[in-house]
């Protein structure tokens, strides 16, 4: 049996808020790798970077650049993400959060216990 532990029992209860908000929720569907890709992009965004295509297709971990590239067609179709054209390079595209991605991550902001 597992001792009784605050964090253990906070990490719990924040899964089960997670749980529930992707139960209520009537922000579009994810699945598990957009939501990674989302994750991806956002670890950036939050640090004032902007990401492009290419680099985020080749630096996420763990999925190959044709299927990270699928996933940013289907986030940008359900509206968490916008493609921008670079100033700088107008051969590049900038992935930008919408207002839809930053009401999911309030969301999940609001499942910590």
């Amino acid at each position: 049996m597992i001792k009784k532990n605050k964090n253990l029992k906070n990490y719990f209860a924040f899964i089960e808020n997670v749980r529930q908000f992707y139960l209520k929720t009537t922000l579009p569907k994810m699945d598990a790798l957009e939501i990674e890709v989302l994750n991806h992009i956002s670890k950036h965004w939050t640090n004032k970077k902007i990401r492009n295509v290419v680099v985020t297709m080749n630096e996420t971990p763990g999925m190959s650049p044709a299927s990270v590239h699928r996933k940013l067609k289907a986030l940008s179709s359900k509206g968490y993400i916008y493609l921008e054209i670079d100033i700088n390079d107008p051969r590049q595209k900038n992935i930008l959060l919408t207002p839809l991605a930053i009401t999911y991550f309030d969301g999940l902001g609001r499942c910590m216990p």
